[in-house]
């Protein structure tokens, strides 16, 4: 995607919502608390955006608006940094609460090691994306919210034992062609 500072013209907050779906600038402009409002102001005050192409921009709207729609009850090391890349926002390297076995198995059957959320981008890439996000054990409350599937590299997701996150699955899951595994046990998410 096109770099924002291609755009000089256009005002952050026009041209981030420029980029977002009709379903997402609805619910920013209908509740200004809401998840997606919320992450909308967050991100238009990032004085780097500019600097940031399309799919950045998508990542890290999907990201903090997970964050304010699901945050949990543990401390989420580093998200919403302006100075940290996203994908050292803190993240569970490992399956914790799996056996052995399963472990290796989950990691061996998706090719990652638990060492970043981005997997094996070079660590000096700004565009690097999330390939894998794992926060189970988390205290996660909520719904996801549809904004949360704008991550469509994503080729794993743990968000089991979070006994609080509840609702209907949603259809935007279908973007998530890269996927390999969604994992959600002791969760109230439902759904096919």
């Amino acid at each position: 995607g096109d770099v924002y500072k291609r755009q000089p013209t256009l005002a952050p907050e026009d041209y981030v919502e420029s980029l977002l779906p009709n379903y997402t600038n609805k619910a920013i402009n209908a509740d200004d608390k809401s998840p997606q409002a919320k992450a909308f102001q967050w991100l238009v005050n990032d004085t780097s955006l500019r600097n940031y192409t399309e799919d950045r921009i998508l990542q890290r709207f999907g990201l903090a608006t997970f964050y304010y729609a699901t945050m949990g009850d543990y401390e989420w090391d580093n998200w919403l940094s302006y100075t940290i890349h996203e994908c050292e926002w803190w993240s569970r390297g490992t399956f914790a609460w799996a056996d052995d076995e399963v472990l290796y198995n989950i990691t061996y059957d998706i090719g990652y090691n638990g060492s970043s959320p981005c997997e094996d981008d070079d660590s000096s890439n700004e565009n690097r994306t999330y390939k894998h996000i794992w926060l189970q054990k988390n205290g996660i409350k909520g719904t996801l919210p549809p904004e949360f599937f704008f991550l469509t590299s994503l080729k794993s997701i743990n968000l089991a034992v979070n006994p609080e996150l509840k609702g209907t699955i949603p259809t935007s899951f279908g973007r998530l062609t890269n996927l390999l595994s969604f994992t959600f046990l002791s969760s109230k998410l439902e759904g096919t």
